[in-house]
Formats: C-alpha cells, structure tokens, sequence
C-alpha cells in the first residue's frame, strides 16, 4: 500500500488520519506494508514515520514520491462516512460502514516508536481525566467555530475546570497539556490542592507559537489516551486522536468546551442569519 503524504503540509493529527485510514485498506487487501512518502513542514517539522509505529504493519519511508493509493487530503479526511466514501478505492467491495469501523479501529494500533522510552513508560499510567488547554492560535477577539475568547478562557479556568474536580469522584490524578506556558502556571496555580495534578515531563513548550518537538508531542498524546475523559478548550485533532487510540467514541472534548457556550451559539445563529440576509437585501414578504 503507497500513501503520498505530499499534500498534507498540516500536522500529525491530519497526516494520522491518511495513515489509519490506509492501514485499513490495506487491512482488507491483506497487505500488511506500507510504503509512505512524507516530508516535514513548518506545521509539521517531525515526520509521522518517524514518530509512530502501527502494530501489525511495517511502515517504510519511500525516498522519492510515488503515486499514492489513498487520494486524501487534510480537508477530505476527518473521520466519517462521508470521508470513507470519497475516498475508498473503487477495488474496495465491503460498505462503507465496514471501512469506517476498520479506519477507526486502526487509530488503535498507533504506538511511540520504541526510541521514546519516556513516552512508551507513559503508557502504564492512567488518569482520572485529561484537560486540553489549547489557546495560543485559538484566542479570538469574538465568539466563533474553534476559536476561545478571553472571557471565555477565565470562565473555563475558575470556573468550569474547579467545578469539575469538586464533581469527579473518585478522583485521582489530572493530567494538565498546553500549548502556552503562562495559560499552564494560571490552571495550575487554579487546580493546586487535594489532587495530583501531571504534566508533561518536557521543558518545551514554546513561546508565541504553538509548535513543539515530536516526542513532547507523542507525551501529551498518548496521556490523553490514557485519561478517563478529556475536557479542552476548543478541541481539534489532539483530543480527537488521543480518543480514537483509546478506543472511545467521539466527545464533546473534540469540538471543544467553548462551542458549548451561549455567546459562541448565538454568534453562530448570527452568522448563519446574515449570510441568508447580507446587509442591504430585503427579505420576501
């Protein structure tokens, strides 16, 4: 099985996607290699082949491109039936449903190559529930799809996160991601007192952007996994992925808490109204 991944200049969660749902098909073909071209990008500097294995396949690093047996692409590829149907191959006779549930099994067999020997021990802890605190390219001055706003994030911080841990029982340990240093020591110092708060182990978060090396990446990831539920500002494909892997089905951690608020739902209505009547139209009477 070839897998071009030439076209996802994104990150890993996108280029994961390409990867499960061609382990799949590859899956029913009994084709248990598979040959990936890849290269790193600015959102993606760490290569997937070079992070992760897939148990049960061989992964090999093609050299040079080749045609790819999967026309994905990072707008085509989030998980669903939809996705399966564009881009199932036509040798493909099983439904689509069947390739679904194969696809999302595969996320399964995702695992840190053995050369990450502190995430590969990560994977024998587990969590009372995870928090996915992504901010830094999400803070929008207005409620919106995926974005967080400041009042938005103090709320979610004082107010929702303690109400959790004062409703969790039992509770154990937090494990605590993020992708800003200063929105980290705010939740922490928040969260501190009468329960074991874990982060990651890495001192790499970056400063103005959101991007860090590939096994800081791999910890928060599969430490998600291994929480009981996964609670993050404005979802995306971490938390989306970490579930997969864990064999859970979709939650509200993958659109986020702030889609759920009120401010966030009524700009959504507005938008939605004001494309139906853009400014200067007349509605029909």
């Amino acid at each position: 099985m070839v897998l071009n991944l030439d076209t996802f200049g994104t990150g890993i969660c996108d280029r994961l996607r390409a990867l499960t749902f061609s382990a799949a098909i590859a899956e029913l073909i009994h084709d248990k290699d598979l040959y990936v071209y890849e290269e790193s990008s600015s959102e993606c500097p760490d290569r997937i082949i070079d992070l992760f294995d897939l148990k049960g396949f061989k992964i090999h690093s093609l050299q040079m491109p080749e045609k790819s047996q999967i026309m994905m692409n990072p707008f085509n590829s989030f998980p669903c039936l939809d996705a399966v149907q564009r881009n199932v191959p036509d040798y493909i006779t099983v439904s689509a449903r069947q390739v679904f549930g194969l696809w999302v099994d595969s996320y399964k067999l995702l695992i840190p190559k053995p050369k990450f020997t502190i995430v590969n021990r990560a994977l024998s802890f587990s969590y009372s529930f995870g928090i996915h605190l992504r901010t830094t390219d999400r803070l929008g001055r207005l409620p919106g799809k995926g974005v967080i706003t400041k009042s938005q994030l103090k709320k979610f911080v004082y107010k929702f996160l303690p109400d959790i841990l004062s409703s969790t029982s039992p509770l154990h340990n937090v494990y605590i991601c993020s992708d800003s240093a200063l929105v980290l020591r705010e939740v922490l110092a928040v969260l501190s007192g009468g329960v074991e708060l874990i982060t990651n182990p890495g001192n790499r978060i970056p400063k103005g952007s959101r991007e860090s090396d590939g096994e800081y990446f791999l910890y928060d990831l599969f430490s998600l996994s291994r929480c009981e539920k996964i609670y993050s500002t404005v979802g995306g494909g971490v938390p989306l992925t970490a579930n997969l892997i864990a064999g859970r089905n979709f939650s509200d951690a993958d659109t986020g808490w702030a889609a759920s608020c009120w401010d966030t739902r009524a700009f959504d209505v507005m938008r939605k109204m004001k494309r139906f009547f853009p400014v200067g139209s007349k509605a029909v009477p």
